[in-house]
């Protein structure tokens, strides 16, 4: 029995100094780390360095927390931005790229750098990850919607042709919301998503972008534009899990590392990398084509967001382009991996010579 006393003892003593040691610790911390809830976007200095601090808006008690990153570019990322400055000039004065973006951060510890930032881009099938992420919000507040079935009467008309594409719904057969959503990623089905816009909640849509901070896009303007850093969001919002519920964001991550796109960033990695991405290509019809990929990559289990965007004449040799800026990045993030002969700076020259460029 008097065992029994001790011990009960000695739980409740550190029970109570546990509740007091957090109290103490909490006021000390939120005294030094202020965080407002009045506002959507603000900035908190730590040591030397200044944060931006980014939440949801549109709720009444709370302000989810969308990321927190440095304001400035990292220093330690200088060696891989040049590198990859050098690699885009090159492709630019050999004529196989008009333009090209690049957006790279650590989620671990925050680090970010972006190349030519202020260059914006048609986001073309980057489009139908929003989409993606308005749905399973219409699942959270509806839930069965995923399992609603629809039907593509028939295929619209004067609809952009797909260079890079795998399988099409068809006409006359009903889909239910959740196999669409497979369609309009894993095979970036473009009736997939016209179906799925044809019918999505148009008010949770433009939620999906003013809640973010993003102006809400017309997807049939044919200039509207996204820079690589502001699309980014959509993947930060995904990983960090701050605006769909854990469940649904998990959901979102799991079908986008299905994505039978090979030629980018999968060509570039090394084979078995894992990945979570979305490409999307566009093309004005008069000499203009886009192609573009964004997403998360896992090496030694930290996760890096990489979205490349490039413009140019010839569609057919701007997979290379991404692929190689994949692989650049890659082998700078881990230094012991074995580069991928396949991509490297002698073969990119001698891409470039075997075209009499």
């Amino acid at each position: 029995m008097s065992l029994f006393k001790n011990t009960f003892a000695v739980v409740l003593t550190t029970a109570v100094l546990s509740c007091v040691g957090t109290f103490y610790f909490s006021k000390l911390y939120f005294k030094k780390n202020p965080v407002g809830l009045t506002s959507t976007t603000h900035t908190a200095q730590s040591s030397n360095c200044t944060y931006k601090i980014k939440r949801l808006k549109g709720f009444q008690y709370i302000q989810p927390l969308q990321f927190a990153e440095p304001e400035d570019e990292s220093i330690s990322y200088a060696a891989v931005k040049s590198q990859l400055i050098g690699l885009i000039e090159s492709y630019k004065n050999s004529g196989i790229i008009s333009s090209a973006s690049i957006y790279l951060r650590d989620f671990e510890k925050g680090n970010w750098t972006c190349i030519n930032p202020n260059e914006s881009f048609h986001p073309g099938s980057l489009m139908k990850v929003p989409m993606l992420i308005t749905y399973l919000k219409m699942e959270e507040k509806n839930p069965g919607t995923l399992n609603k079935r629809l039907i593509l009467a028939q295929r619209p008309s004067g609809f952009p042709e797909q260079i890079y594409t795998a399988k099409q719904i068809e006409t006359g057969k009903a889909y239910t919301v959740s196999e669409l959503l497979k369609y309009m990623i894993q095979y970036s089905d473009n009736y997939a998503t016209f179906l799925l816009h044809e019918n999505v909640d148009k008010a949770q849509y433009n939620t999906t972008y003013t809640a973010i901070g993003l102006p809400v896009p017309n997807i049939y303007d044919r200039n509207f534009a996204i820079t690589s850093k502001a699309y980014s969001t959509f993947f930060k919002i995904l990983y960090n899990g701050g605006y769909l519920s854990f469940e649904h964001s998990e959901y979102a991550m799991e079908l986008l590392s299905r994505s039978e796109f090979s030629k980018g960033f999968e060509a570039g990695f090394p084979a078995g990398t894992p990945l979570v991405h979305k490409f999307g290509e566009w093309g004005d019809g008069q000499g203009v084509n886009q192609l573009h990929e964004s997403g998360l990559v896992y090496i030694n289990g930290s996760a890096y967001l990489l979205t490349i965007m490039t413009s140019g004449k010839d569609s057919n040799k701007l997979p290379d382009v991404v692929a190689s800026i994949s692989q650049m990045v890659y082998n700078n993030l881990n230094k012991s991996v074995i580069p991928n002969n396949s991509f490297s700076m002698a073969r990119i020259k001698n891409f470039l010579a075997q075209r009499d460029i």
